[in-house]
């Protein structure tokens, strides 16, 4: 234990099923005390502020034990623990405003901070299987590759192209115009990755975020371009309300 301490070694927590006994008390398991309800925010939530969601074992206070499902509750159910009970929230696809494709769509309002979904698919893990497929789909001008953690010894990738789901169809923004962000956040022990609001969407608002700098396909440099050109031309306050019009789609129906 101490130094020599496995989990210490790859460079996380010791968890609750680590089997390091307890004896590693300097890098145990992160849990939060929030108030019930509470864990939204990331500056006071211990979890949150560590990238992991709330351990139903660990952070009571919170009462991250109770179902997110239950909408009776949800003044007093834990707001960081989406993924440890699978809820999946409403979106939809469209013809996309960003390019000639599909898009994910909000299919319910969200707040900032709030969960919006999970990119799932098949995890590889072979750095030759990774870069193969990584040139087909260039060839088919697409990428569905998702990188879980590239700063560790060994990568692992998601392919979402056959297992995936809505969330493979959020595309692309820049330039303050994403209204999602993707996190890689530790739950129940498994590294995955979540979608999160930066700001309130409404019901039929496209769901976008910035896909970074190492992901590269040709028509990104005319939708980047297309980015710069508004928001340098209407500011960002007038951006941002230019965003809101813009990305929004057909009604929606039940």
């Amino acid at each position: 234990w101490g130094d020599n301490c496995l989990c210490v070694l790859d460079g996380h927590c010791c968890e609750k099923f680590c089997g390091c006994l307890g004896m590693c008390e300097r890098n145990r398991v992160i849990f939060c005390r929030c108030p019930p309800g509470g864990c939204l925010d990331s500056q006071k939530c211990e979890c949150r502020r560590n990238n992991r969601e709330c351990d139903p074992d660990l952070c009571l206070s919170c009462n991250s034990r109770l179902n997110p499902r239950n909408k009776n509750l949800k003044w007093i159910i834990c707001k960081n623990n989406s993924a440890t009970f699978s809820l999946n929230r409403r979106l939809f696809l469209g013809f996309s405003h960003v390019c000639s494709g599909l898009g994910a769509f909000a299919g319910e309002k969200f707040y900032r901070d709030e969960y919006v979904g999970e990119y799932v698919g098949e995890l590889i893990s072979h750095e030759e299987e990774i870069n193969t497929r990584g040139v087909l789909f260039r060839s088919l001008d697409l990428n569905y590759l998702f990188t879980l953690n590239e700063y560790q010894e060994h990568v692992y990738t998601i392919d979402g192209f056959d297992y995936g789901n809505k969330t493979r169809y959020i595309n692309h923004a820049s330039y303050g115009f994403e209204n999602v962000r993707a996190q890689v956040v530790l739950v129940k022990g498994v590294r995955r990755i979540l979608f999160f609001a930066e700001q309130t969407i409404n019901i039929g608002d496209e769901l976008l975020f910035d896909y970074g700098e190492k992901y590269y396909l040709p028509w990104l440099e005319k939708v980047n371009a297309m980015y710069q050109k508004r928001s340098s031309k209407k500011g960002k306050n007038k951006g941002n309300k230019q965003r809101e019009n813009i990305f929004r789609s057909v009604s929606v129906s039940d």
